[in-house]
């Protein structure tokens, strides 16, 4: 009788496979979905580095813009002071004459390790530089002063040129009289002699 009864199970098994042929198909459509998702996963996780590695360079030039703007107010400050009071290379005598057709800023080997440029202050990362000279312009002289900051993962080469991380540049053109700064104008450089 267990015999019977087991033959009797597998025909009404088989018979309920032929009467239900779709039995199997919710499976194969699940696992269609399961996979579905998986790449959908994969797909928004890599977007997603993708979008914070964007960010991170972002926020890199930012910090390297600021770095510049902070050297380039302290340079500033070092001129309305007494020359005595100045850092080396931001006194007068220091300071190379340059002219609006051959700037001493654009040449790149005014910014290599060792030059007379003034290391202004601590930083996140290496300290920013600022370079100032003297240019002649109708009716006077003005002061040209270049700066150079660097996000905190800056690396340079030995001829001071960017290995890693961001530099950014900034320049401002000011007429100091009397102790005063009269004028100012400020740009970023856009095609710096160092890059």
């Amino acid at each position: 009788m267990p015999a019977l009864r087991c033959a009797a199970a597998k025909g009404a098994e088989v018979l309920r496979r032929i009467a239900h042929p779709e039995a199997g198909a919710v499976l194969v459509v699940v696992l269609l979905l399961v996979a579905a998702l998986a790449l959908a996963s994969a797909a928004s996780w890599r977007l997603a580095q993708g979008t914070v590695k964007v960010a991170a360079g972002f926020r890199q030039q930012a910090l390297a813009l600021q770095a510049a703007e902070a050297a380039l107010r302290r340079c500033e400050a070092q001129l309305l002071l007494p020359e005595a009071e100045r850092l080396p290379a931001l006194q007068d005598a220091a300071m190379p004459l340059g002219s609006a057709a051959a700037p001493v800023w654009a040449q790149a080997a005014r910014w290599a390790p060792g030059q007379s440029l003034a290391w202004l202050g601590e930083a996140a990362g290496p300290a920013p530089l600022c370079l100032a000279e003297r240019q002649a312009v109708e009716g006077g002289e003005v002061l040209v002063l270049t700066a150079r900051g660097f996000s905190p993962e800056w690396q340079g080469d030995a001829s001071g040129k960017t290995v890693r991380g961001v530099a950014a540049w900034v320049q401002a053109t000011v007429l100091v009289q009397d102790g005063r700064l009269r004028e100012r104008v400020q740009r970023r450089l856009l095609r710096p002699p160092v890059d």
